[in-house]
């Protein structure tokens, strides 16, 4: 009987952690490459989402189709906030930063998404439309005044 009780106390203090590691690997759903296409054009650009150290989830741009203006020169994020990262090359920008995973609700929510055309950053959810498909939701206020895309999962 003693063992049983013992088992019992065991699993009850071991369900939290494991409800914990679950949100976790749920939540890493959210990490690969992902194809992103420019609305009403023919530019792309591909972006890594990674974990950091404070286990929220980043999203930084790794390659786009045309890096360079057509004189040669690197495009630049010049239009960033901070003027320190002014003459970063803007396929190397930090676009997606903040977020964690809901598991309640299956999104990742308290992150923004920013900008680099215009240097604004915008509040943003993130939630998989299919296995493949991640629906990005930037918004002003409320999600009811933004714009979705939809990002196509690589990697």
């Amino acid at each position: 009987m003693k063992r049983m009780i013992s088992l019992v106390i065991l699993l009850l203090f071991c369900l939290p952690f494991s409800s914990v590691a679950q949100s976790k690997q749920s939540g890493d759903q959210l990490l690969g490459v992902y194809w992103v296409p420019k609305p009403n054009s023919h530019l792309a650009t591909k972006v890594r989402v990674y974990r950091t150290a404070k286990g929220e989830y980043e999203g930084r741009v790794i390659w786009f189709n045309e890096p360079n203006h057509k004189d040669g020169t690197p495009k630049l994020d010049r239009y960033n906030p901070d003027p320190k990262l002014r003459n970063q090359r803007a396929d190397q920008a930090v676009i997606l930063r903040g977020f964690t995973y809901n598991p309640q609700t299956k999104e990742w929510v308290g992150g923004e998404v920013y900008n680099p055309e215009d240097g604004r950053s915008y509040r943003c959810k993130l939630k998989f439309h299919d296995d493949k498909t991640l629906r990005v939701r930037g918004y002003v206020g409320v999600p009811l005044l933004g714009r979705t895309l939809y990002w196509k999962k690589l990697e």
